[in-house]
């Protein structure tokens, strides 16, 4: 097994080294249960091991000052991967070996034969890769971190567009909804027109019905003030860059909540 550099396991009701001398050393004394239980112990660790990776990945992403630790933890990550993978391959050419073994009087080099079906057992993608997929969780949990200290998630990292008639990031042109009065982060089911202003769905469409019709035609004017353009029940659509404008401001609160403590 690979050393892990500061990486111990208890086993037995012992701390040891997660590295290749101390687990043969303790799998081949009276300490231990045989290799088979010493390997599967260690195999069980890994799960909570990278779990600790992965948030401490998170914080460190998420804290200004702290890319060295960060480089360090990630530098750190592969030789994991790599001891688990060892030690999975292992604990399998020891199951496939003890399940085909026959006692015999003649003298055994374990090492010897175990060393094929380990060789084997890494070139399984499921063993000899990154079993857990901890590199791609622990990159996400960075990804992830670092766009909550943006403000943004998946979907919002590409929200930068133009609406009516301003540049930049997005804004929503209305700070309530025309018709009802609602905030526009308070409208429950909000549309926008092709201009980007933004509406509560039934007051909207109630107002388009009641000023189109019986020989007025099917569009009519847009009720903000100060804009010209006509709206139409077809060029009301789901306010979709809104919605997700609105995700990114509660996620920028609540990041910024969290930074002053409450």
């Amino acid at each position: 097994m690979d050393e892990v550099p500061g990486m111990t396991q208890v086993l037995g009701g012992e701390r040891i080294p997660l590295d290749g001398a101390s687990v043969v050393k303790y799998a081949t004394t009276e300490q231990g249960e045989g290799p088979r239980k010493c390997y599967g112990d260690i195999e069980s660790s890994f799960g909570g091991i990278y779990e600790g990776f992965i948030e401490l990945a998170g914080q460190l992403a998420r804290d200004e000052g702290h890319r060295k630790e960060l480089d360090q933890l990630k530098q750190a990550l592969p030789k994991l991967v790599a001891a688990q993978s060892a030690n999975k391959a292992r604990l399998e050419a020891i199951k496939s070996f003890a399940d085909a073994y026959q006692c015999s009087t003649e003298k055994t080099d374990f090492r010897e034969a175990l060393h094929e079906p380990i060789a084997t057992a890494l070139r399984r993608p499921d063993i000899g890769g990154d079993p857990d997929g901890a590199v791609a969780k622990f990159e996400r949990a960075i990804t992830d971190a670092r766009n909550i200290n943006e403000g943004i998630d998946d979907e919002d990292e590409d929200l930068v567009v133009t609406q009516a008639g301003g540049a930049g990031a997005y804004q929503p042109p209305n700070s309530k909804c025309a018709i009802s009065g609602i905030a526009v982060e308070s409208i429950e089911d909000p549309v926008e027109d092709e201009k980007g202003y933004v509406y509560e769905k039934a007051a909207i469409e109630q107002y388009v019905r009641s000023h189109t019709g019986r020989g007025r035609g099917d569009t009519c004017a847009c009720p903000h003030a100060g804009t010209s353009h006509q709206i139409s029940m077809a060029s009301l659509k789901p306010a979709k860059n809104f919605t997700r404008w609105r995700k990114v401001q509660a996620r920028v609160a609540a990041s910024r909540r969290a930074s002053e403590g409450g």
